[in-house]
């Protein structure tokens, strides 16, 4: 149930403050349900609070819990969001997930030069260089920090 849910979130999470009417505080409800209870405003700080967690959680290498954090994105219908995409693809990586960081990857929409390098970097950060290689080969565009991410 939505309660128990909230529950366990507050004790995987401690330290955030959920809100009662959030899109994360019940795992079950759908994006547009929340929506329609919620100002952009809140879903703002929806946003804010899954890029606390995430840095959080690849910081910590919490794979178990970034997966959670995953679960809510994709349950609030966030996982196309490319600011979201992209600390999902940097904790994966920093996880030693460059498979599922690369799931994400490729569901992000309008990727950038950036959303590229963070690919790159989980990547080269678990030892495999080809498919960094591939990544930097097929960005439309490249910058300093691509190159330097396959130096690195």
């Amino acid at each position: 149930s939505c309660r128990e849910g909230r529950e366990k979130q507050k004790s995987d999470f401690e330290g955030v403050r959920w809100r009662r009417k959030s899109v994360v505080d019940c795992p079950c409800a759908r994006r547009k349900q929340a929506s329609d209870r919620v100002g952009g405003m809140d879903m703002q700080r929806d946003i804010a609070a899954y890029a606390y967690l995430l840095r959080v959680c690849g910081g910590e290498k919490g794979l178990g819990k970034g997966k959670r954090v995953h679960a809510h994105i994709v349950r609030a219908g966030y996982d196309g969001d490319r600011f979201l995409g992209n600390l999902l693809v940097q904790m994966y990586g920093k996880c030693g997930c460059p498979d599922d960081a690369r799931v994400v990857f490729d569901r992000i929409y309008q990727r950038n030069v950036f959303s590229g390098n963070l690919m790159i970097q989980a990547y080269v950060q678990n030892g495999r260089m080809e498919d960094a290689r591939y990544v930097f080969e097929t960005m439309p565009q490249r910058n300093v920090v691509s190159w330097n991410a396959m130096i690195a």
